[in-house]
């Protein structure tokens, strides 16, 4: 498919808009806030990545990070919360190529839509400085003023297909008719799904699948702008 025919293109965020997983840049910027619950997220995440790396984490199991990351806090103070992390740390990850391309969509007047498993609050502020359509990331129920249970399914993996189905099913656009751009082996579902896959920075596994099967690879390099702020 060529990439003048995308109606609609959908963004990973995590090492494919963002140098770095924005999770472990969360649990850094927390260490200097509150170090005790910075420390227990970065030890949480360490063995989260392992499995993750290898295509072995599930969604439950990752869900359950999140729902310890927002133990205690309301979801205004979250959001008050990933707000100063974008602003203070997030966005000077941000990879210039990713953000061309996504503008370059934009101005074409091709909707660009961010499908993460992080946290909808936290990947929000990526996916507004980038100025792209709409945001797809897991969340939770909210009810009095405080989070309940995660919505499902999941937005990881196989319910990567599921959200972005509805999305573009809301524009009678196919899968067919849409680009998915993610680094990670485990995007592989929704990445065989559309008409134009492309992997960027891809870690091994998912290089070894994107040569086989002929998909575009990028490789980004440099920063924004934002990384000097």
């Amino acid at each position: 498919m060529d990439q003048s025919d995308v109606r609609l293109a959908f963004f990973d965020l995590d090492e494919t808009i963002t140098d770095r997983d924005t999770d472990m840049l969360w649990a850094m910027w927390r260490i200097k806030k509150n170090p005790l619950m910075g420390i227990a997220e970065i030890l949480r995440l360490i063995f989260l990545n392992r499995a993750y790396r290898r295509g072995r984490l599930t969604g439950a199991r990752y869900m359950r990070y999140q729902q310890f990351r927002i133990l205690f806090l309301s979801p205004e103070s979250y959001s008050k919360l990933a707000e100063k992390f974008f602003v203070e740390y997030g966005r000077r990850h941000i990879w210039n190529e990713a953000a061309k391309i996504i503008d370059e969509y934009e101005k074409r007047g091709v909707p660009t839509v961010m499908i993460t498993a992080q946290n909808s609050i936290i990947a929000g502020y990526f996916a507004r400085h980038l100025g792209m359509s709409a945001v797809i990331g897991n969340s939770f129920l909210q009810e009095d003023g405080r989070f309940t249970r995660a919505v499902e399914p999941y937005a990881f993996r196989e319910g990567k297909i599921f959200w972005a189905g509805d999305y573009a099913g809301r524009y009678n656009i196919a899968f067919s008719e849409c680009a998915f751009y993610s680094d990670s082996i485990n995007d592989v579902p929704l990445l065989e799904k559309v008409g134009a896959p492309v992997v960027v920075n891809p870690d091994r596994l998912l290089e070894e699948k994107a040569r086989r099967e002929g998909w575009k690879i990028l490789r980004f390099v440099s920063l924004t702008r934002s990384a000097a702020i």
